[in-house]
């Protein structure tokens, strides 16, 4: 030890000061003179920190050791005594902690200059630990009865936990023998204190120091429970020595809290300790569904969270001690640390609002209401006076950002029910809770509910029972006002449509699309929800859970209530706002369903005059007021009206007409001007005064315009009549709105896809040059950002399509399409970025880096879907060459990424067993990315030629890949995705086959469109169609021979693929049909395969319909096959074999019977003389007598009963009076050829058909009035 005299002088005086000022009876004062004495302790140069250090601890040995009298009541000497104990028990603890912090200093400066930190420094600067905690234990350990006071327990806890806490020793992954010890020491004091200090009856020994111990509670328990929280992360190294530590301090924490909850400090120690125990739950047993809060240490906080959220207005409106609820009411920063608390329960897979039943929730909105009475303004200036304190003011500014923390936990909250099991059921309860809070608690009330039975379960009682329970989540903050503040019913609006997005997701997430999901369509959920009922009834069970569809009308309803919300004729814009994209997920939701009553509309097509009349609400407000909420609300409503549009949920032209134009563009706003100047400043929609906020929004109207130009249907004249400017106008400014959105992105260091960019990408030259609708980023808010990021892809897409149709159109002057194509040109290469950005995306399953808050609006999936269909009208433009060359083989070359990255991935995802409802190429904006390609191939493929290096034409290679896996049986069709692919790259390969094409491809592509037409398993139609366009193409190719032709139509017909046999063997008017026929006349006279013989007689009455009569090919298949046919129509017509499945195809068989047999006569008697023609109706007419005479005609008795059928005779005596009409000449011929008998057949068959059928009817007897004379009386 050093000697107190040595040293400087003004240290000695100092420490000599601050070790008197430990004695003082002000908490404050003791704690500063703590610090102080920590301070002076670790100044100056090593050997002056030790002697000051020795020093100090020489002085505090002599401050705690004083002995007062014990047993004697209170009195001075003892108060000042104990104050000086706990002062410097709690300088121990502040020592340790300078010490650790000036070794942290030390070792961030030895990194910075990049020296290792010595380990001589840190022992020499560090404190003996262990001697210190000898000096402090005896002063936790020892009994109540030892005079130690609770003031000085609670400093000698506390410099015991910061003597643990800065010694680094419990830092280690592995603790030591020593430190366990001293872990296990730490959690017996902790204990030991809890039980001997606080909860023991020591009514005794307290006399004469209640008043102290009643001060000093408070701080006793709140550095229990810190300790506690400290503890609790190391708990994990003494699971083997004691495994129910955990459980233990979490029923410490709750008896502290509700003997002493209802103090701030003990409050917030209790929320900080439950916060880490959340964080560390693994060290207790995990929690099941059937644990109620009481029995489960985490759980059973709940109750005391939800009490601290609850607002101060329901003790006021309480209707007794009993209802009372428990907590710190009047503490904003208890509310804020609680909302931090479940914010980490949430985090730790504790689905708070699912244990508590909504409670937390419903508590939240009503604490979210209470916090509203007193929030502050905008303009509002708070005079305090001069008798109120400064907390006043500090609170009443405070409840803003309570405000805003309760409406991100139950966002949050909501978020992260989506990992429930029971997460639809959650979700509803959220949906149906947010309807009570919009538009009242008023219950379901229904027609039929005076003979409603509570004991039978039904559709109608199920949804009853879930508005009530909405009612009753909801009643608690309707008792506190009533209406509720418009930014509460705001914040339930956002958690309906975030519930909406979450049922929606899960729904593609699981492989189901929405119409096929019972929470989305009405006749499913009816169906379940009965189903469900019979079976509750069956077992009498509980009620069944209700589902979203049968909710729609009600949801609709309170979403239109609010979207056009007023309060004292003022406009609430933002809750507006809000309702309108609530409305658009709504109409994204269910304007696909069909109507259960009407499958060919919409479900929503009876909400038309509501929805419209919203949307059309929230279009007109520019018209009021440009300012930055109005553009904001345009905004919302050009998302709505995009989501109308687009579900197509009317193709009413007036309505559309209606809606769409408060949206149409003026011809003044769109001036046409050339890519290399500047946009004129009537068009930029910002003026002069950037800084003033209700310009820098103005941009929204014009960016929803241009953007719901593409996505209206122009495809109908009257729409595409309302439209004033001309396309070369609305091109450019989509071009600019583009290009501007593109630019901003890649200068906020985002991919064109709204993602964190690569430090070492290389922006390109273009990014650089300026905006067109502003001059600086900083001149437009971050919902412009938003909008401008969202719609750039779109934009651009359309101004490709109308730039290029100003080229082709001949109003256009030279100068103008001139500078089209200069617009052309700063477009195209944004289309390629956007599709690389989006080919990147598809394969970043996450990112580690936070987007932009403006930039999460941009969908991958939109964008390349955008860009594809841009690079498809660029391919499939006449004025391609007009345009920079070098863009075709750009295009080939992003078929090659295209493909490489998007189709193949989605084949083999099929077919290696890893494919998944959840897989995301069977989610829709996938499979609509997949369809754009398949698009983008079949139009580029039609601009490739031939040419000396075909070999290696990009386009070619990329197209034959798949074809090339499916030959070799690596892929199949058991996806509609992969149909899909396969047949885009058939329909490709089919437009590249030409007159310069190699016969080597057309030889291979024959082979495999025969393949696939002819398997034994059944392909996609898709497929099938493409395969049939393919052989057409090759068959017709020169390089294919006749033996060839011949070879294709006999396997088709022997594979019984007559739709591919009718599409190839009309090639060269038939002429290799021959074998094929043969096998065609197998199939006809094959009575025991009725289905085959149906689908070769169908395939032969096709072909004549689409090559009628005469022709070369008709006359080949009639002169092989006419035969077989009326022997054909003879069997069913008389029914020669009587089963059952011939019976039931007798009518559609002899209709295609009788077209060929119409079309051999039309053959016959354009092609050949009288005499044949003749010959032939004789033969005719038999087959036609034989069917009579089983059928007989209408009106007329049936000749074999139920066998009969006069529709049939019918047709006979209709083709008999065609052939009289028109060649009288044979018909007379064949008449007298014939026996009587027959002849009589055919002449009663021409005479029903030319009388109508009738029959001749007795007349009806004539009534004749009954004379009364001629009866007389007997």
């Amino acid at each position: 030890d050093i000697p107190i005299g040595l040293g400087p002088s003004w240290k000695n005086k100092a420490s000599s000061v601050l070790v008197s000022m430990l004695s003082s009876q002000a908490n404050d004062v003791r704690r500063a003179a703590a610090e102080g004495l920590a301070i002076l302790s670790t100044l100056g140069v090593r050997e002056d920190m030790r002697f000051l250090q020795s020093t100090v601890l020489h002085s505090l040995d002599e401050v705690i050791s004083r002995n007062p009298i014990q047993g004697q009541g209170r009195n001075v000497l003892q108060d000042h005594a104990q104050n000086g104990r706990s002062g410097g028990l709690l300088t121990l603890a502040c020592i340790q902690r300078s010490t650790h912090r000036i070794k942290e200093r030390r070792a961030s400066r030895s990194r910075l200059r990049g020296s290792p930190v010595r380990s001589i420094d840190e022992n020499e600067d560090s404190l003996q630990t262990i001697q210190i905690l000898i000096r402090v234990l005896p002063f936790v350990i020892g009994r109540i009865s030892s005079g130690i006071s609770l003031n000085a327990r609670a400093s000698a806890l506390h410099s015991i936990m910061l003597l643990l806490e800065y010694s680094g020793k419990m830092n280690c992954i592995h603790l030591d023998e020593e430190d366990l010890h001293l872990l296990k020491k730490a959690v017996e004091i902790v204990e030991d204190n809890y039980l001997s200090a606080w909860t023991v009856a020591s009514r005794v020994l307290d006399q004469g120091n209640q008043a102290q111990k009643i001060a000093f509670e408070s701080s006793f328990l709140s550095v229990i429970l810190r300790f506690m929280t400290f503890l609790t992360p190391l708990l994990h190294h003494l699971e083997d020595h004691d495994a129910r530590i955990a459980r233990r301090f979490s029923t410490m924490a709750m008896v502290m809290i509700e003997c002493y909850g209802d103090h701030t400090v003990v409050q917030l120690e209790a929320l900080a300790f439950f916060e880490v125990l959340a964080a560390n739950q693994d060290l207790i047993a995990a929690h099941g569904s059937e644990i109620k809060y009481d029995e489960h240490p985490i759980l059973s906080c709940i109750p005391y969270l939800m009490a601290n959220i609850t607002p101060d207005r329901s003790i006021v409106l309480s209707r007794g001690i009993s209802d009372i609820p428990q907590g710190c009411h009047s503490s904003l920063i208890c509310l804020r640390g609680t909302l931090k608390v479940l914010r980490a329960l949430s985090v730790s897979q504790i689905l708070v609002a699912e244990w508590s039943d909504m409670k937390v929730v419903s508590v939240l909105f009503a604490a979210l209401e209470g916090t509203l009475t007193s929030t502050n303004y905008s303009g509002e200036t708070f005079h305090r006076g001069l008798a109120a304190p400064r907390d006043a003011e500090i609170d009443r500014k405070a409840n803003s950002v309570c405000g805003e923390e309760i409406l991100d936990i139950l966002r949050y909250l909501l978020y992260l029910e989506r990992v429930s099991p029971r997460c639809e059921n959650i979700l509803l309860r959220y949906i149906l809770l947010s309807r009570s809070i919009i538009a009242g608690i008023s219950v379901y009330n229904d027609d039929d509910d005076d003979d409603f039975d509570d004991t039978t379960h039904t559709v109608v009682s199920v949804t009853k029972a879930a508005f009530e329970l909405a009612a009753s989540d909801s009643e608690q903050l309707f008792e506190l006002s009533n209406p509720l503040r418009w930014q509460v019913k705001s914040a339930a609006v956002q958690i309906t449509t975030i519930a909406l997005i979450e049922l929606a997701m899960k729904c593609r997430g699981d492989g189901i699309r929405l119409e096929h999901s019972q929470n989305f369509n009405p006749r499913l959920a009816q169906t379940e929800c009965l189903k469900a009922c019979n079976i509750s009834n069956a077992s009498d069970s509980n009620k069944p859970k209700s589902i979203l569809a049968l909710h729609i009308p009600e949801l609709i309803a309170a979403g239109c209530l609010v979207a056009t919300a007023t309060v004292n004729q003022v406009e609430l814009r933002i809750l507006q706002e809000n309702s309108i994209y609530c409305l658009a997920n709504i109409i994204d939701s269910f304007g696909a369903i069909p109507d259960p009553g009407e499958p060919h509309t919409s479900m929503l097509n009876e909400y038309i005059p509501q929805l419209s009349s919203c949307i059309k609400s929230a279009l007109s407000a520019p018209d009021d007021n440009v300012d930055e909420l109005t553009c904001r609300l345009f905004w919302a409503g050009c998302n709505a009206l995009r989501s109308f549009i687009r579900s197509q949920v009317t193709n009413d032209t007036a309505v559309l007409k209606r809606l769409i134009r408060p949206v149409i563009l003026d011809q003044e706003v769109v001036p046409f001007f050339d890519a290399n100047s500047s946009m004129p400043k009537n068009a930029q929609g910002i003026g002069d005064q950037i800084d003033t906020p209700n310009v820098r929004s103005t941009i929204l109207i014009k960016i929803g315009k241009i953007w719901m130009l593409g996505n209206m249907p122009l495809d109908n004249i009257e729409i595409s009549r309302m439209i004033e400017p001309e396309k070369s106008c609305i091109g450019v400014h989509a071009a600019t709105l583009a290009i501007d959105g593109a630019r901003l992105l890649l200068c906020s260091n985002l991919t064109l896809c709204g993602q964190p960019i690569d430090k070492s990408r290389i922006q390109p030259e273009n990014t650089s040059n300026g905006f067109f609708s502003f001059r600086e980023t900083v001149d437009i808010d971050d919902y412009s950002k938003a909008a401008l990021a969202k719609t750039w892809a779109s934009n651009a897409q359309l101004s490709i399509e109308f730039l290029f149709d100003a080229i082709n159109s001949t109003e256009t002057s030279e100068m103008e399409s001139k500078s089209c194509l200069e617009w052309l040109e700063r477009m195209i290469p944004f289309l390629f970025s956007g599709l690389y950005d989006a080919i990147k995306a598809f394969g970043n399953k996450s990112c580690s880096q936070e987007r932009i808050s403006w930039a999460e609006q941009v969908d991958a999936c939109e964008v390349a879907c955008c860009c594809v269909a841009g690079l498809s009208t660029l391919s499939g433009s006449r004025n391609l060459s007009y345009v920079d060359k070098k863009w075709k083989h750009e295009i080939e070359a992003a078929t090659v990424q295209i493909y490489k990255f998007v189709l193949l991935p989605a084949l083999i995802n099929k077919e290696s067993g890893r494919a998944s409802p959840k897989n995301r190429y069977n989610t829709e904006g996938m499979t609509r990315v997949i369809v754009k390609s398949c698009n983008l191939l079949k139009t580029f493929s039609t601009s490739i030629s031939f040419e000396e290096d075909s070999d290696s034409c990009p386009l070619l290679v990329t197209l034959l890949s798949p074809l090339e896996l499916l030959e070799k049986k690596k892929i199949s069709f058991t996806t509609d995705v992969a149909s899909t692919i396969i047949a885009a790259c058939l329909n490709s390969v089919a437009g590249i086959i030409g007159g310069d094409c190699p016969s080597v491809l057309v030889k291979a592509m024959l082979s495999l469109a025969l393949s696939i037409l002819t398997q034994a398993e059944k392909s996609s139609e898709f497929v099938v169609l493409a395969s049939q366009e393919l052989l057409g193409k090759c068959l017709n190719h020169e390089s294919t021979s006749t033996i060839e032709l011949s070879v294709t139509t006999l396997s088709l017909a022997k594979a019984r693929k007559w739709t591919a046999w009718s599409s190839v063997v009309k090639i060269k008017d038939g002429i290799a049909a021959e074998e094929s026929l043969l096998e065609i006349e197998k199939a006809l006279l094959n009575p025991t395969n009725t289905k085959e013989q149906l689908g070769a007689l169908g395939a032969i009455c096709k072909m004549i319909q689409n090559n009628p009569p005469p022709n070369p090919l008709t006359g080949r298949i009639l002169s092989a096959l006419g035969a077989e046919v009326f022997s054909v129509f003879q069997v069913y017509g008389t029914l020669s074999n009587q089963s059952i499945e011939l019976q039931s195809q007798r009518v559609a068989a002899c209709a295609d019977c009788m077209k060929i047999a119409l079309a051999c006569y039309q053959q016959f008697s354009t092609d050949f003389p009288e005499a044949d023609t003749t010959e032939f109706l004789i033969v005719l007419f038999e087959v036609f007598i034989a069917v009579l005479r089983f059928n007989g005609l209408p009106n007329h008795p049936p000749p074999q009963r139920e066998l009969s059928d006069p529709s049939i005779g019918r047709m006979c005596a209709q083709a008999i009076t065609h052939v009289a009409r028109t060649t009288p000449t044979p018909f007379k011929a064949s008449m007298g050829g014939m026996p009587e008998h027959n002849r009589a057949v055919l002449e009663f068959a021409v005479r029903g058909e030319m009388s109508g059928y009738a029959v001749a009817t007795a007349p009806a007897p004539v009534k004749k009035k009954l004379n009364l004379k001629g009866f007389s009386k007997r």
